[in-house]
């Protein structure tokens, strides 16, 4: 890769100095590019990683929702016990 870089440089008019410095900046470019990109390892990693935290959110959710269904039905059963006591009372006398 570096000659045809190199060839390429020096046909656009380059000196063979600056194409030779260009030509090896773009190889260890390159060559350092492919460092940081993610392996399937990486991705199933992070899957797993992702998959975990989601069902740990999901056992919150649920229990959430069981608390707010059961603070709901105390609520209607309060609600309910007020209203027959006072105010269908209040109708009989």
């Amino acid at each position: 890769m570096k000659a045809e870089t190199f060839r390429v440089l020096e046909q656009a008019g380059l000196p063979s100095k600056h194409a030779h410095a260009i030509a090896h900046a773009l190889e260890i470019e390159c060559a350092a590019g492919h460092a940081g990109l993610a392996r399937k390892v990486d991705i199933a990693d992070l899957r797993a990683e992702l998959l975990g935290m989601l069902h740990a959110v999901k056992g919150e959710l649920v229990r959430w929702l069981f608390l707010v269904v059961l603070g709901q039905t105390a609520v209607l059963a309060a609600g309910g016990y007020f209203y027959i006591n006072f105010y269908v009372n209040s109708l009989m006398r």
